[in-house]
This record gives structure tokens, sequence and C-alpha cells, in this order.
């Protein structure tokens, strides 16, 4: 039974919600308040992680601070924030070695002035909070779905869509949401109460194979990011600090995107799952209509450039629909209540067990 707990609220391990206060991965909060700029630098940062004005300075030179040859095969694991923010890894040093001694009397040229220099400290530090944004999401999505990959036997047991499928596995059960209690008014003189609703969040539809639970995370397979352009990598002691400020930022932002992401992924799976569940409930108490489906034989056809030898089709003539006439229901025990039992409380206890679990 403690198993099948573990299994069933592994979406909530310390990902969804407590992750930060127990991963070695995550770095506390940057020390004060952020400035106007550094939020506003922050928000423009997460809304397009576009690189900023300062990429444009040196447009004019050849390599534009791309590096020449990819050096991926270093990255043999996401970065680390702490190898991000020092630098202290094979593949951050290979972009630090592109930079030629033209190129730093090129960058210390362009910021004589007070205002190119903050300029350039500001620029350095919005690339280093994209890039540790970008690695960040990176570096989750690798984790959480190495941790899938470990439990996949018992989250395929768990999760196991194949054993709702319908017509031998050619029809995917239509997905029901419950609400149990709603209120409404819909004007002064009237208000509406309704005990429970069902709504056929997703119709029956025809499939080529079952969903799986791996399914669901497909949108964590984020793309490794690329390095930092040469020419807005720190070379001085201010620009060093400017640099690991934003990669401080950048890396707390990017681990709560992730964990949004994860938190939204794990829902959509149990809801999906449940809500398959509860299709056959409702089926079985004849309070939903089951699809109706159609065989047709063709047998030989061609169009002169293509013969098809035994051909036939399968479709669905009617999706299901609720029943309202109740007289013609099917009395069965209530097991929608299984799923209510996972209170709040519940998977605070669960979550509680999963941290102890994966801190050994």
């Amino acid at each position: 039974m403690k198993s099948s707990k573990f299994v069933f609220v592994l979406s909530f391990l310390a990902f969804a919600s407590v992750a930060q206060e127990s991963s070695p991965l995550v770095v506390e909060q940057p020390k004060g308040e952020l400035s106007e700029q550094e939020q506003r630098t922050l928000d423009n940062t997460v809304r397009s992680l576009d690189v900023n004005y300062l990429n444009t300075l040196y447009k004019s030179n050849g390599s534009y601070g791309k590096q020449n040859f990819s050096y991926d095969y270093l990255l043999d694991r996401p970065l680390n924030m702490v190898e991000i923010r020092e630098f202290n890894h094979p593949y951050l040093n290979k972009t630090l070695d592109e930079i030629t001694v033209a190129d730093k009397m090129q960058i210390i040229e362009s910021i004589k002035s007070e205002r190119a220099k903050d300029m350039r400290q500001n620029s350095v530090r919005n690339v280093a909070m994209r890039y540790a944004t970008q690695s960040a999401l990176y570096h989750r999505g690798q984790e959480f779905l190495t941790i899938l990959k470990e439990f996949e036997p018992l989250l395929m047991q768990d999760f196991n869509f194949e054993a709702l499928m319908l017509a031998k596995g050619k029809i995917q059960p239509a997905v029901i949401d419950k609400v149990d209690f709603s209120r409404m008014v819909e004007d002064e003189r009237t208000q509406r109460q309704i005990k429970t609703s069902y709504v056929l969040v997703q119709q029956s539809r025809i499939v080529e194979d079952e969903p799986k639970y791996i399914d669901f995370f497909n949108n964590l397979n984020f793309t490794v990011p690329n390095a930092p352009n040469k020419f807005l990598i720190p070379v001085s002691d201010e620009e060093k600090m400017a640099w690991r400020r934003g990669v401080e930022i950048g890396w707390v932002e990017g681990i709560k995107q992730a964990d949004r992401i994860i938190q939204h992924d794990i829902r959509k799976l149990v809801r999906y799952f449940i809500g398959s569940v509860r299709f056959h409930i409702l089926m079985r108490m004849n309070v939903l209509t089951a699809p109706t489906l159609k065989e047709s034989t063709i047998g030989t056809t061609s169009n002169g450039t293509v013969l098809n030898v035994g051909e036939s089709v399968f479709e669905i003539t009617n999706l299901p629909s609720f029943n309202d006439k109740e007289m013609t229901w099917i009395a069965l025990p209530e097991l929608d209540d299984i799923f209510a039992e996972l209170e709040r409380s519940t998977v605070d206890e669960l979550m509680s067990e999963l941290n102890s679990e994966f801190s050994q």
C-alpha cells in the first residue's frame, strides 16, 4: 500500500513545492531585494529570454562572438549553478579561451566612458541571467526525467492506460472531470446549486497507441542552452560580480519555471488517468453512453498508382454523451471517493516521506 501511495504522489516529489528546501541544486534566494532595474531585467528575461542590446554592439566583428566549433561533447551532464557562476567547467572555459587579446582590447575600447561601462555590466548581468535561466530549466528537466525513468516499472503499473482502452486498444476513452458542489447566483431572484457536476473534457478518439505516463512530460526535453556570447563574458572584477548576481537570479527563476511546468504536467497526468477511470465507472452505471463503432471491409482498391489489398475502415459513429434519465442508471459502489481521499494533508505527509527517501 505504501508503495502504491509512493508512486501515485511521485507527482509531488520535491520538485512540486518543497524541492527548493532540500535539493542541493537549488541556491538560496539572492541576498537582499532585487533592485528596480534587476526586477525589470528579470521580467524581460522571463518573457522573452532575448539577449540584450550589447550583443549588437559587437555585430561588426566577423565572429559576432559565436563559437566556430561546437564543444557540446564536453557536456556529459547538465551544468549546475556553481559551475556557471564561477566559470569552472571545461565547456565554459573553452568559451573563455576563444577571447583573444584583440577581443579584450575591443572590449576595453568600448567601455571608456562610465555610461558605457555601466551598460556593459548590465549587459553581462542580463546575459548571465538569461543563460542561467535556460540552464536551470534544462538541468531540472533532465533531473526529473531521470527520476521518472528510475521508477518507470511502478509508474507504468500505477498509470496503466492500456487497461482503460476500448475496442482492443483502438479507442482512447473520454476524460471526465467531477465537481462535487457549486453554487451560482444567476440574477437578483435566482440562485442555482448543483450537488455534483460531471464534465466531458476530452472526447473518445481513435489512436494508434495508448497514452503512456511519459507522454505527459515531453515538454521537459529542453534543449541544451547555447554558450554565452564570448564578448559578453566578464573580464573585470566588477563584471564578474555582475555575472554572479545575474546567474543567481536567473538560476532561481529557471528552477521556479521548471517546477511550474512539472506541476502542470503531473496534474494533467493524474487528471487524465482518473478521468479515464471515471469514464468507465459512469459508462457501467449507464450515466454515460459508450461510443458506437463501425468497421467496414473494403477489400482491394487502387487509384492507378497505389494498390491497397485487404483495406478496412474503423470509425466512431456516435461519441459518448451523458444520459440524464436517472431512472435508467445502475447503482454501483461509490468509487470516486478513492480520489477524494487524497486531500492536502495526505499529500503533505507523503511529500515528506518522499523527501526523506530522496535525501538518503
